[in-house]
């Protein structure tokens, strides 16, 4: 039944061709354009990158984070979610991060005491093969870029920032690993879905 199917989508273009052409330009155009619908029945590997998007979705924790060093918090969870390989490779990625603090703490300002963890970072994504290179700053935290733009201190950029990257070791199955000066080293593991545009 394959080969019936391939053979159908093979003869169809000269079936066309043969309608708007003479009969000689047929032979060698359709023969062509035979290869051509050939190749593209394998599906996703002739596929441009520019046309597919992988959602990236992932797990992990933060066991080296500074307060966990401290005894403050547990080892905060983190939840990744992005699209990457949206544009050129190119894509973008959000990361969650909470945990419930053992005892109270203050939270970068000696005039703020916080019962609590959480992180919100955000940036860019490259996909090259099989590896992805991302990049993440905290944006809306108390140290935030955002919300510490404006406020006469030395505070702006001091927020969140994270250095990682993600590697496909299993069919869509992803190992990342990133650091940051602050959250220390953070494991995740992630499933990249691929989904046509």
């Amino acid at each position: 039944m394959k080969k019936l199917k391939l053979l159908i989508l093979a003869l169809l273009p000269l079936a066309v061709n043969g309608q708007v052409v003479s009969p000689e330009e047929t032979s060698s155009e359709g023969a062509g354009t035979t290869e051509v619908v050939a190749g593209t029945l394998g599906g996703e590997e002739v596929k441009s990158d520019s046309t597919k998007i992988n959602i990236f979705f992932g797990v992990g924790l933060l066991p080296t984070h500074k307060l966990v060093k401290q005894d403050f918090v547990k080892a905060p969870f983190r939840v990744m979610l992005g699209a990457t390989d949206a544009y050129k490779g190119f894509g973008i990625v959000g990361t969650i991060e909470w945990r419930k603090a053992e005892t109270p703490y203050f939270e970068n300002d000696p005039s703020v005491m916080t019962d609590r963890y959480f992180r919100a970072i955000f940036g860019p994504t490259y996909s090259i093969g099989p590896l992805t290179v991302y990049a993440q700053m905290d944006l809306f935290g108390p140290y935030g870029f955002f919300r510490s733009v404006g406020n006469g201190n030395d505070i702006v950029g001091s927020g969140r920032k994270a250095l990682g990257a993600s590697f496909d070791v299993y069919k869509g199955v992803n190992l990342a690993l990133d650091f940051s000066s602050y959250g220390g080293i953070g494991v995740n593991v992630a499933y990249v879905l691929p989904i046509g545009i």
